[in-house]
């Protein structure tokens, strides 16, 4: 196989992963981890992100491989949580072994609420800023973290972990770094408890103005954030058997590249397997 070769299949997955991944997912295990191996590390992940979890699951599960754990950790949490929700508690554990362990705490979170809940799709890797410390301190604490957030809501909560409203980061580079951050102009921000269900939260009025809601658990404590994206993701999930049914794993493949990608494909993973 040549570089070229290799180079078309790249361009064919760049430009067509999801189309990618149902012809990976045609695969048997031993011709996919053949496919895998080959592609650099940006378009394996790429690739892999649309991969069905049960078929990633399988593959993870049969193989105990650095590349296994690599595709595992080409995933992002939610995916990762997809997949670990397909196995046993025993294979859960030996698999949470494997991952970051900033993913652990996080991930058993997830797995702690049902698959219809939004608090199963929420990201927990979250900045609360404490009430009782100064701006300065609180610009210290943004700087320093290493998660996702967003600058015009930053969470402001108690001492009992309960949302008290939240700031922007503008705002606080505005101000004296000595001020507490209760006197600042803090903004009210919509909230759901984390066991509601995907239904309930997909009918919020705050998705209206904004692209994010707080998510509580029963004692009214912050414990993460739904993004919109993830509720959609979860929305499409349900309905991902139902779509896969109207078409072949090769109907929407006729991309950018056309017919001639598609048989570049098939001549670099053999159809046969081996000793067939």
């Amino acid at each position: 196989m040549t570089e070229y070769d290799i180079d078309l299949l790249v361009a064919y997955i760049e430009s067509q992963a999801q189309s990618a991944a149902r012809e990976v997912e045609s695969l048997s295990l031993t011709q996919a981890r053949a496919l895998l191996e080959l592609l650099p590390d940006s378009s394996r992940k790429r690739l892999v992100r649309y991969i069905l979890p049960s078929y990633i699951a399988r593959y993870c599960f049969e193989s105990t491989s650095e590349l296994s754990i690599d595709i595992l950790n080409d995933l992002d949490l939610q995916g990762q949580v997809a997949v670990l929700r397909l196995y046993n508690t025993e294979k859960q554990n030996q698999i949470l072994k494997a991952l970051p362990d900033n993913n652990y705490g996080f991930a058993r979170i997830l797995l702690s609420y049902a698959e219809d809940n939004i608090g199963a799709w929420m990201d927990t890797n979250i900045l609360l800023l404490p009430l009782n410390i100064s701006v300065g301190d609180a610009l210290t604490r943004v700087t320093e973290f290493e998660g996702t957030l967003d600058a015009d809501k930053l969470l402001i909560v108690d001492d009992d972990n309960r949302l008290r409203g939240s700031v922007s980061l503008t705002d606080l580079l505005s101000m004296q770094q000595d001020t507490p951050l209760q006197k600042c102009n803090l903004q009210s921000l919509p909230s759901l408890y984390a066991r509601s269900s995907l239904e309930h939260a997909a009918d919020h009025d705050a998705w209206k103005k904004s692209d994010s809601l707080v998510l509580l658990n029963r004692k009214n404590e912050v414990i993460g954030v739904l993004q919109h994206h993830q509720l959609r993701r979860a929305q499409a999930k349900k309905k991902l058997p139902e779509l896969r049914s109207e078409s072949s794993p090769l109907g929407d493949l006729a991309g950018a590249y056309g017919a001639s990608l598609l048989a570049l494909f098939d001549l670099l993973v053999d159809r046969k397997e081996p000793g067939v």
